[in-house]
């Protein structure tokens, strides 16, 4: 095979390699398609985390000035009751519930941190508050 025949033939490989230029192309969408929906994913249940945490704030602090207003009840028994119902239903991690009772009224705030799925990331704090009136009792 002389020089000159030897270089027509890697040229014609050269040409035919170009005339596919879409050569991986499958491997390199796959890769694009399965990375969006695993990050679409990790999204929504990240989502349905931090919703259902600012639920269970707001349902303890809700529960907190239930029992905290009646007429026995005191601003200790509020938080220990809006504390419990974090712990018994989950999902929420470092929470903080501060209680405070005037003559007149009681005001339980929760907050705390959803868990996270995605390391590396923070999402906000959830401040859940609730406030109601003091149960007492009134002459006629």
């Amino acid at each position: 095979m002389t020089l000159a025949r030897h270089c027509r033939a890697l040229t014609d490989r050269v040409r035919a390699l170009r005339a596919v230029p879409e050569r991986g192309a499958v491997t390199l969408e796959t890769l694009v398609l399965f990375t969006t929906a695993f990050a679409i994913l990790l999204g929504t249940a990240q989502l349905a985390l931090w919703l259902h945490a600012r639920n269970t704030a707001a349902s303890a602090a809700q529960l907190g000035v239930q029992t905290a207003t009646v007429q026995e009840g005191s601003p200790s028994r509020g938080r220990v009751a809006a504390q419990e119902h974090i712990r018994s239903v989950g999902g929420v991690g470092n929470a903080n519930v501060t209680t405070a009772r005037s003559a007149t009224t009681v005001t339980v705030t929760v907050t705390a941190s959803p868990r996270s799925l995605i390391p590396f990331i923070s999402l906000p704090e959830i401040d859940a508050t609730a406030a109601g009136t003091v149960e007492r009792l009134t002459a006629p």
